[in-house]
């Protein structure tokens, strides 16, 4: 049973919207960066570390789960979820400043087991925590459908300028405080850096603990159950449902390929296109066009309805992607499709994220139970799993290709590899999205009867 009062205003919609920034800096640098940094400045093998990354991923979606539970059961005075992203500040500074410092003296080993730990501690732990705290303040904020739909575009609009600030920003930070001009992959490039995004990291979380209110809160009588049983009611959620099985199938693929092009944007920069300066070219065409997507979704949505934008989106994205491959690697017509595919990917992001809260509402009047940090824990569990399975793909497929770090010029089948998990590989799977998209999903026509 939950009890509802008002609707935010714009000062604390805004205020939300800069949660979203600082929840997401510290991982748009991991997705964009970690990986090479721990070749080309550790000079780790990347293998080893795209399975460290894999095997990490694992642990870290089953984290989700447990967290969501736990974030459902908090009671305080600053709610359940804020009173989290609050306590996840100084660590959140803490360890990202760690995983982007591995000591040079330690032994090779040591570097590895170096780099899991930490990792873990950030993403299994400190990351989930932030997240599922904030993505679940959608549905405590308010019950209202079309507030949802207006905080939902808010996240998906704040998780573009937050990869745009973690991406583009973050190579002009590298430039500017390398040691070594014209090489960007130093150490000193990335301590400094990461000192910067750190800091607006926590800057950004606290506006949003400071300035939003959880307007929807949950009867005591739910929270008086075990925790236990709890877990395994959030389970049975999960798994029950349809509707859910196939957001966490949809969740999966599209992050798993979502992962190839980020991680392979630097590699494409370096060495298909011959300058890793264009890697922020080819960010900045992604992401001004997702912003743009994210603003107009509220509008695309109440006039089109949701499936149909969603849809609409996966086709542009794969045609986008398709002209991207055929003309590729002209730098020109490789922007111009990219603006594109920016556009098409920002709605798909952003539709699929409205979906969550109202399956989150449409789970509270079928089943009675309103768990909103277990339905985006449930999601966002898919976003790491896919993530993890993306890096770990990748990395496997770049290694096999014959990768060497130590080279300017890689063999054409690691050309090959590069290309086609940038391109390729994202389109089919589009392709297989879209097709069980529509066969499988129809929670809007049954939310609206």
């Amino acid at each position: 049973m939950t009890m509802r009062t008002d609707r935010p205003g714009w000062g604390e919609r805004i205020c939300f919207g800069a949660g979203g920034v600082g929840i997401r800096l510290v991982p748009s640098v991991i997705t964009g960066f970690m990986l090479v940094y721990l070749t080309n400045v550790a000079l780790l093998d990347v293998a080893v570390c795209s399975a460290i990354i894999g095997v990490s991923r694992v642990f870290d979606g089953i984290s989700d789960i447990v967290i969501g539970n736990i974030i459902d059961s908090t009671g305080s005075k600053l709610g359940k979820a804020r009173s989290w992203l609050l306590r996840m500040c100084l660590p959140l500074f803490v360890f990202a400043m760690l995983l982007f410092w591995v000591p040079p003296h330690m032994p090779q080993m040591l570097k590895y087991v170096y780099v899991f730990v930490i990792y873990n501690i950030l993403n299994t732990g400190i990351i989930t925590f932030s997240q599922i705290s904030y993505y679940s303040m959608v549905s405590l904020i308010s019950d209202d459908r079309d507030e949802h739909d207006m905080l939902g575009s808010i996240v998906n609009l704040t998780r573009f300028i937050s990869v745009l600030m973690g991406s583009v920003v973050f190579v002009r930070l590298l430039d500017a405080f390398t040691d070594e001009p014209g090489n960007q992959n130093t150490q000193t490039a990335y301590t400094r850096s990461m000192i910067v995004v750190c800091a607006a990291a926590v800057v950004f979380m606290l506006i949003a603990v400071a300035g939003t209110r959880e307007r929807v809160q949950i009867s005591q009588e739910r929270e008086r159950k075990s925790p236990l049983k709890e877990l395994f009611a959030a389970l049975r959620m999960l798994a029950g449902s349809r509707y859910w099985a196939v957001l966490i199938i949809i969740g999966i693929m599209i992050n798993i390929v979502l992962q190839f092009m980020a991680t392979a944007v630097p590699y494409y920069s370096l060495y298909i296109l011959h300058d890793m300066r264009y890697m922020g070219q080819i960010l900045l065409t992604t992401m001004l066009p997702q912003i743009l997507a994210a603003l107009t979704i509220p509008a695309l949505t109440g006039r089109f309805g949701k499936s149909r934008v969603f849809i609409a989106a996966l086709l542009i994205s794969i045609a986008a992607l398709t002209g991207m491959g055929m003309t590729a690697p002209a730098i020109k017509p490789l922007l111009a499709f990219n603006i594109l595919y920016g556009f098409g990917n920002g709605l798909v992001k952003g539709v699929s994220f409205t979906l969550i809260a109202d399956l989150v509402t449409y789970t509270e009047k079928t089943t009675g139970e309103f768990r909103p940090g277990t339905g985006n824990a449930g999601i966002s569990a898919t976003d790491k799993l896919g993530n993890g399975l993306g890096t770990v793909l990748f990395g496997l497929a770049l290694s096999a290709a014959g990768f060497d770090a130590a080279l300017r010029v890689q063999s054409a089948a690691v050309n090959s590899v590069i290309s086609a998990m940038f391109i390729w590989v994202p389109a089919l799977v589009f392709a297989a999205v879209l097709v069980i998209y529509m066969l499988f999903f129809d929670i809007e026509r049954i939310m609206n009867e």
